[in-house]
């Protein structure tokens, strides 16, 4: 657990399925309001705002919760790739990152990112992906990600425009 101004940073747990994906809504819903037209938002709602619960279990998916106890950001990684559930040898992948939006700007997304790099890379990890939304890739590109250029994975019969990011670890 991890401790900032106003808020705590920790694993999530499957416990925390209904106030993640509460969270999910609101942040994908302001954020990607701004990026994407209404109806690929709305469209997409259903399945981006659902709580992975493998994700949860992991013990590499992290929630960070105001002193409050309001669920404010999370995200974490996998070896697991987001939309094919592959593995690769050496490779990890930044997965469900989200802030509530009256939160942005305080620091939880980039601890969060910051302690999913130095995880991965005592994990054997050489190389990080992150599917990123039009909203986030200068976000990644702060930490030393590479715009890979443009992806457009399909979620129920949708793309999703965005851009592939990647670190060398």
């Amino acid at each position: 657990m991890t401790k900032a101004q106003g808020w705590t940073l920790r694993a999530a747990t499957p416990g925390d399925a209904r106030a993640v994906s509460a969270l999910l809504g609101r942040s994908y819903t302001d954020d990607w309001a701004r990026h994407y037209e209404p109806a690929l938002v709305a469209a997409l709602r259903p399945r981006l705002v659902r709580a992975n619960p493998g994700l949860l279990a992991s013990g590499t998916y992290y929630l960070a919760v105001t002193d409050d106890g309001l669920p404010v950001g999370c995200g974490g990684w996998s070896r697991e790739a987001a939309h094919t559930g592959d593995i690769e040898a050496g490779v990890a992948h930044i997965r469900h990152f989200a802030t509530d939006a009256s939160w942005i700007r305080r620091g939880i997304a980039s601890m969060m990112l910051t302690r999913c790099i130095a995880e991965v890379g005592g994990e054997g990890v050489t190389t990080l992906f992150a599917d990123s939304a039009r909203g986030a890739a200068a976000f990644y590109e702060r930490f030393g990600f590479e715009n890979m250029g443009p992806s457009a994975p399909t979620m129920g019969g949708h793309v999703l425009p965005g851009f592939t990011m990647r670190l060398a670890l």
